[in-house]
C-alpha cells in the first residue's frame, strides 16, 4: 500500500491517510494520545506534530512510539517566546478543551 497523502483533519481531530489504491486510513489523535502521559508542553508539540508532519506522527503511532516521543521533548522549548507554535498550541489547547470530549469512564 503506498500513501499518497496525509492531512490533519480539525474537524474529527484525525489524520485522514489516502494510498493510491482508494483506501483511507483515519487515525483519531484523540483515542491516539488517551492513554498517553503528557505535560502541556508535549500536549502542544503532539498537536504540532499531528498538523505539520501527518505522516511521522501516524509512524510513530503505528509503531507504538508516541510515548518514547512524548518523553523525549524538553517541555520548556514550546513556551519560549521565540518558537513559532507557542501561540497556535495555546489557543488549539482553549479550543480543545472547550469542545465536549468523552469521559473517561
Amino acid at each position: 500500500m503506498r500513501t499518497i497523502f496525509a492531512e490533519y483533519n480539525p474537524q474529527r481531530n484525525s489524520i485522514d491517510i489516502y494510498t493510491n489504491v482508494g483506501y483511507m486510513l483515519r487515525i483519531d489523535c484523540w483515542e491516539a494520545e488517551k492513554d498517553l502521559k503528557t505535560t502541556p508542553g508535549s500536549d502542544c508539540a503532539l498537536t504540532s506534530l499531528a498538523v505539520d508532519e501527518p505522516l511521522e506522527y501516524t509512524r510513530l503511532y503505528l509503531e507504538g512510539n508516541l510515548q518514547m516521543w512524548v518523553d523525549a521533548i524538553p517541555d520548556t522549548l514550546f513556551f519560549l517566546p521565540a518558537f513559532p507554535f507557542s501561540d497556535y498550541c495555546l489557543k488549539r489547547r482553549k479550543v480543545q478543551s472547550a469542545t465536549d470530549r468523552p469521559k473517561k469512564s
